[in-house]
Parts: structure tokens; sequence; C-alpha cells
């Protein structure tokens, strides 16, 4: 049998819970003197050890029905056979190991086919050892090299370091959660979104498996969600939200973010990014440090970033920011902060010098065109010259469009700009959403919210950036008048565009899930209900009424069916 299918079948004989099927994937590997000894990697020419990667990364052997005891006892045999064959080679291999070293790129192409072989990434093992009350975890370094290039089914396992015999290897169990009956929102052949009815889908902190509900046996799960129907697509994101529920992200309580992110997941958002005002430096890098903490905790939905919204924008187009503390572009305010900023909301013809431009490319932050006088012309250069690759919410604070003067909004959608759109019917009529949503579609528009403080709250009076805001239904004003931020969420922003558009739900689907996911550069992990990706879901009925939230396959959100 080839070493790929050989050592599938050892993977699949991995402990078996009684009427459970498990998922599971290699964790640990024992190290000892005798396991090093055997494992002898390479030493790339010229010398100094290589630390190999060594263990499959995120993506667990699925059981399979195979043969019962005999087969069991034959894989062991053929493991030690293979064992005392590998010591042999491997100790005659060092003896010689001077005289026959191998280049790196040959040691390259090793690491490339065993790669092709199993289909996986690899990644540095964590050793646990068979004494598991020794406490140690150490990352297993391979020394040595190749001798003679034979590439033997025991040298590869060897080489990487997934040696199956049973009795050296500990299979980790993971804890299988099922999400059946649903009307699951997937990506065809294409990358295009549809519904299949019916569907299961297999998750633990990633998405393992997709199946329709005819082939799903209730032993493949430890826990079962049943959405009874409802829809389940992958998480939305919203990715221009300055706060809800009473906090904003320029908010100098430490409690305003995990509020923030709390609130967002009752909404069907699973990732957003916390959004800045235009205010004095230290308070934006203050606001800024907040977001880099919440970005490693785990409550709620995901925080990706920050989407800096000012202070680099035109006086006359502040809208609702704090016209005072506009600022001229300059890279060193961002300098270590890269990490944090996602996206920049700019005028681009505000900016003294391009170099702002190119750092911030450089950097992976997305530059939006938005707060800005900018005319057509300049709008497009931007777009297509400058690296400007976004419109921070359309119509709104920006030059209109007008046949002689197509502005901003000509601009837009006469480019391959990803465009925002607050679809609430106050910041954008419904006409304007057709037309947005014809000229653009899926791939080139995001829903956004860019909700306020007073998100969730209700009429009343609130605040934004220091000034005073009322609130009345949809309705969020300054004391001049100003339209502020929305007061929208994510799943009413949701249903009012699919009414005033008569799109087709999955298309929609992707403005808040995939489209964002890959702007930002998320869409490997986020966007999709794909195998391998994040286990990030919203269920929903055709109301857009969310009934769960689930991010990294656990439920943070739940209201009864």
């Amino acid at each position: 049998m080839e070493i790929g299918g050989w050592m599938r079948q050892i993977c699949k004989l991995g402990k078996k819970r009684k009427k459970k099927q498990q998922y599971f994937g290699i964790q640990h590997i024992h190290q000892d003197a005798s396991f090093v000894k055997r494992n002898a990697g390479i030493r790339r020419s010229g010398g100094g050890q290589t630390q190999l990667s060594a263990a499959v990364e995120g993506s667990p052997c699925e059981e399979q029905k195979v043969g019962g005891a005999d087969v069991l006892k034959q894989s062991q045999r053929k493991g030690r056979a293979l064992e005392q064959r590998g010591n042999a080679e491997n100790d005659e291999c060092r003896m010689k190991q001077n005289a026959a070293g191998k280049s790196s790129r040959q040691n390259d192409a090793v690491f490339g086919s065993v790669r092709e072989t199993f289909g996986e990434k690899i990644h540095i093992i964590r050793s646990r050892g068979n004494r598991q009350n020794d406490g140690s975890r150490e990352k297993t370094e391979y020394g040595g090299q190749f001798h003679g290039g034979l590439l033997s089914n025991y040298r590869i396992i060897g080489i990487i370091g997934v040696y199956c015999s049973l009795s050296n290897c500990i299979i980790g169990e993971s804890f299988m959660k099922a999400m059946i009956h649903a009307n699951a929102i997937l990506p065809n052949e294409a990358g295009d979104f549809y519904v299949r009815e019916d569907t299961a889908i297999l998750y633990d902190e990633i998405i393992r498996d997709i199946l329709p509900m005819r082939e799903f046996k209730r032993s493949m799960a430890d826990e079962i969600l049943d959405a009874q129907g409802n829809y389940v697509s992958p998480g939305f994101i919203n990715i221009h939200v300055h706060g809800c529920m009473g906090c904003d992200t320029m908010d100098e309580d430490g409690e305003a973010l995990p509020i923030m992110r709390r609130f967002q997941a009752s909404t069907g958002v699973t990732a957003f990014l916390p959004t800045t005002m235009t205010y004095d430096m230290p308070r934006i890098h203050r606001a800024l440090e907040r977001v880099r903490g919440e970005m490693k905790r785990d409550e709620g939905a995901r925080v990706l970033g920050a989407h800096m919204e000012g202070p680099f924008i035109h006086p006359q187009y502040a809208g609702a920011q704090a016209a005072e503390q506009i600022q001229k572009a300059d890279f060193d305010f961002l300098r270590g902060y890269e990490d944090v900023i996602s996206v920049i909301t700019l005028a681009p013809e505000e900016l003294e010098e391009e170099s702002f431009l190119r750092e911030c490319r450089a950097a992976g932050i997305v530059l939006s065109l938005g707060h800005s006088a900018a005319d057509y012309e300049t709008a497009v250069k931007a777009i297509r010259e400058q690296g400007i690759s976004h419109i921070t919410h359309l119509f709104n604070a920006q030059t209109g469009f007008h046949h002689r003067r197509p502005g901003i909004v000509g601009a837009a959608f006469d480019t391959d700009a990803v465009c925002e759109l607050i679809a609430d019917n106050v910041h954008s009529h419904p006409a304007a959403q057709r037309l947005t949503w014809r000229l653009k579609g899926s791939k080139r528009l995001v829903l956004i919210t860019d909700s306020l403080r007073a998100c969730g709250l209700g009429d009343g009076p609130s605040e934004l950036g220091g000034q005073q805001v009322t609130v009345k239904g949809m309705l969020a004003t300054l004391a001049d008048g100003t339209i502020a931020g929305s007061v929208a969420t994510m799943d009413r922003i949701l249903a009012t565009f699919l009414e005033n558009t008569g799109a087709e739900l999955p298309e929609v689907i992707e403005t808040v899930t995939k489209t964002p996911a890959g702007t930002l550069g998320y869409g490997e992990l986020l966007g999709e209900i794909s195998v391998g990706k994040a286990a990030d879901f919203a269920v929903f009925n055709k109301d857009i009424c969310i009934f769960k939230t689930i991010v990294k396959g656990k439920q943070i959100y739940c209201r009864n069916i």
C-alpha cells in the first residue's frame, strides 16, 4: 500500500467511543531518547539544525469503519517492524551524515512531496509523552540528515514525525457538534452563495463536514443543535460600527467594547470592526489600545481590528465628525498600531504626500475614500492609481452624483471599488439602494450599520463624538439637523435591503459575510460555510429574526426558535 493510504488507515484506527463517531487529529507524540533517535530529520547544507513542523494543522482524520481487531493487530505488527527498520537506517544515516549531505533545495522538494502526500499543512508537534504526569511540553527537534535519498515509507514517517504506531502516539479526541435540519447558505463551485435545504453541518472550532440530512447519523456528534428548517449562514461581519447599547468605541470605560461584542452577537454579527471618531490622537491611540486588547479575548463577537474613521478628512464633509479635530495625514500617527488598524477612512484631496498611502498599503491597511470633497477625477485616480479600494458609507459625507459632475458617487459606480452602504432608509433611499445593487452587486457591496451608542436604546437623547444627538424612530440627528450615525442593527439592515431590492437572500448574505471577509483579508478563515473554515454561524428565519449566533463553534447567543 502507498504511504498516503497506509498512513490514512493507521490514523483511522484511533480510539472509538461506543456509538460515537470521533473526528480526531494527531496532537501529541511521545518524546524520549528512543523516539528522537528514530526520527532523525534533515540538516540543511552548510550546517545547523532545522526545526521541522510535524503535525497536521486543523484537519483531523475522519473515522471510517475498518476491519476490527485483526486489522489493528496487523497494523501494530507492521508499525513495530517499520520502527526497527527505521532505527537501523537512522543509525547508519547518522554515521554517514558528513559524507551524504543534501542541499536545501532537495530538502524542500522532500517536504513538498510529503505535504502533497498528506494534503495538509505542517506545524510543530507539541509533545506530551506517555507519562502524562510529568507536565512537560517540548518542541520536537530533528537533527541529522538523509542518506542516499531513499524515501521509503518508514523514512517519510520518521522525517515528519507522524509515526502512528498507536503505542507512541496520543490521538486527540474532538468534541464534535452538529447543526441539523439547516437551510444552509453555502458557496457553489463558482463561489456564489445558494441555499441547500435539509443539511447537516459538523463542526468544532472549525467546520469539519457538510452533508445531506439523509447521510447524517446522530452518533456522528456529541452535541446536536436543530435549526428546524431555518437558514444557517456564515456569521455576519460588520466593518463599520461606532457603538450600541449606550457604549461607544471611544469610551474610556473598559466595559464598553465587551458590551458591544455581546450586543452585536444578538444581531447575528460574529465579527466586527469597532470604529473610532475624529478626536485628538492621544485619545484615538487609547481607543486603539483597547481594541487591541479585545482582539485577544474570546467573548461575544470577534474583534478583527479597528476602522479608523478620521481624523484625516475634509472639514466641509465632516458630517457628524468634530471638524475642529481634523488633522493632516501623517503615518507617524499610526506607527505601533499597524496590527490594530484594519481600515482608514480619509479624504485623498487633503493628502500632502502620497507616501502615506504607500505606507498604509505596505502595512496591510485598507484605504477607504470618505468624508471627502474629491471630484470625480480625483476619486477615480485615487481608486485606480493610488490604491484606495473602498468607499465609506456611499452617498453620505461625499460629493454626490450630477450628470456634469459625477463626484465620488460616480467614481464608485465607474470603478471596482467596494462600497459600504447603510440600508436603513434614512442614510439611503430605497431607490438608491436598488441602483447600487444593480451596479455593484454582491461582490462589490458591503452592508454596514454605522451605528452609534443610541443603537438598541430607543428614542431619546444620546451622544456622538462629544456632540448631542437626538433619536426618533430610525433617525438620529445632531442639534443642527445633520444626520448622525444610524441606530440600525445588522439583522434589520439585511431585512430592509431585501425588501427594497427584491434581491435573492443568498446573494445579499454575501454582502455581510464573504465580501467583507475578503476585503479585510480574512477570506481564508471567515465568510463562508466551507470545510476547514471557522465555525461562525448565524441562524435566522425568512424575516431575518436571529435565533442563534455561533462563534468558534460556541453558541454565544440564543433565543427560542
